[in-house]
C-alpha cells in the first residue's frame, strides 16, 4: 500500500512524472537512473533532460514519521526530439521541394501533407511529384528518435505548384532562302519560348515566329516549348520538317559572242552541286 504507482509520459518539454498518493504521504524522493534527483510534495514532476536519450525512473514515499515507503516499480522516460527548424519549401510546376535543418540526435523524419503521413525519411529534404497543378498544400514535419517515436509536429508551411503550361501548337516551318522560318500559337502561362532544332536548344523568342539561318538543301527539324515566369520549361511541340532553299547566283554576266552564243557566267552558289537555267 505504500508502493508509488508511477507512469511516465514523453513530451517535447521533458520527461512527465505522475502518480498518485499513498496514505500517510508527506513528501515524493524521486530517482533517476538510480539516483536520487528532487524530493515534491505535489504527484507530479517534469524532468528537463535533454532529448535523445531515455532514463529510467522510480519515486518513493517520505512519510510524515520520517520512514519510506517501497520504491515504484522502472518506469522510463525521456524528452521529445523537437521538430526541425528553418522549414523551406517551393514548387516547380506541379512539384513540390522541402528541406530543413538536420535535427541532432534525429535518427529521422515523417513528412506530412495536409495532416496526413505521406513519407518518412532519414534525409533533411524531401520531394513530392505528379501534384495537381496550381494547388495550395500544406507541410508539416516531425522528428523521430532512437525509439523511432516522433516529437511534436511543425508549423504548417505552404506551397502552391505552378500554372500548367500547356503544348506549343500549330506550328509551321517555311523554307527560305538559306533560312526556315517557324511559326506558331500562344502556348498558355508562357512567357517565352525555347527553339530546338533536331532535339538542341538553339535560341529563345518572346515572340511567336522566328527565323533560322540554315544550310540550304539539308532538312532540318524545329520544335518550340513555352517557358513559364518561373523558368520552368513546358512540353515540345510536335516537330516541323523543311528544307531551307539556295539563293540565287548573284553578278550573272552575259556576253555574246556576235556568232549567236552567248556565254552566261555567275559567282558560285556555296554548297550547289547544279544550276537550272531559265529563258
Amino acid at each position: 500500500p505504500d508502493q508509488v504507482q508511477l507512469k511516465t509520459i514523453p513530451t517535447s518539454n521533458g520527461a512527465s512524472l505522475n502518480w498518485q498518493t499513498v496514505p500517510d504521504a508527506k513528501e515524493f524522493i524521486v530517482y533517476r537512473d538510480n539516483a536520487e534527483i528532487i524530493t515534491v510534495s505535489e504527484t507530479s514532476f517534469l524532468d528537463t533532460v535533454p532529448p535523445g536519450k531515455t532514463f529510467a525512473y522510480n519515486v518513493v514515499v517520505l512519510k510524515n514519521d520520517g520512514s519510506k515507503g517501497t520504491r515504484s516499480i522502472t518506469e522510463y522516460g525521456k524528452t521529445l526530439i523537437p521538430s526541425p527548424e528553418n522549414i523551406d519549401g517551393d514548387a516547380k510546376k506541379n512539384n513540390t521541394n522541402l528541406k530543413w535543418f538536420p535535427v541532432e540526435e534525429a535518427t529521422g523524419y515523417k513528412v506530412y501533407r495536409d495532416g496526413k503521413e505521406i513519407n518518412k525519411t532519414s534525409d533533411n529534404s524531401f520531394s513530392e511529384y505528379k501534384l495537381k497543378y496550381e494547388t495550395e498544400y500544406s507541410y508539416q514535419v516531425t522528428t523521430l528518435d532512437h525509439h523511432s517515436e516522433e516529437g511534436e509536429k511543425s508549423s504548417n508551411i505552404f506551397i502552391t505548384t505552378h500554372p500548367e503550361i500547356s503544348q506549343t501548337k500549330g506550328l509551321k516551318a517555311e523554307s527560305g532562302e538559306n533560312q526556315v522560318v517557324l511559326n506558331w500559337r500562344a502556348a498558355d502561362n508562357s512567357i517565352k519560348y525555347y527553339v530546338y532544332q533536331n532535339g538542341a536548344l538553339i535560341d529563345s523568342t518572346t515572340s511567336l515566329t522566328i527565323n533560322i539561318t540554315t544550310e540550304a538543301g539539308t532538312e532540318n527539324c524545329f520544335s518550340i516549348a513555352g517557358v513559364d515566369q518561373y523558368q520552368s520549361v513546358g512540353p515540345r511541340s510536335d516537330a516541323a520538317c523543311d528544307k531551307s532553299v539556295f539563293s540565287a547566283p548573284d553578278s550573272i554576266k552575259v556576253t555574246n559572242d556576235k556568232r549567236n552564243s552567248n556565254l552566261i557566267e555567275w559567282n558560285l552558289v556555296e554548297g550547289a552541286s547544279s544550276y537550272n537555267l531559265y529563258s
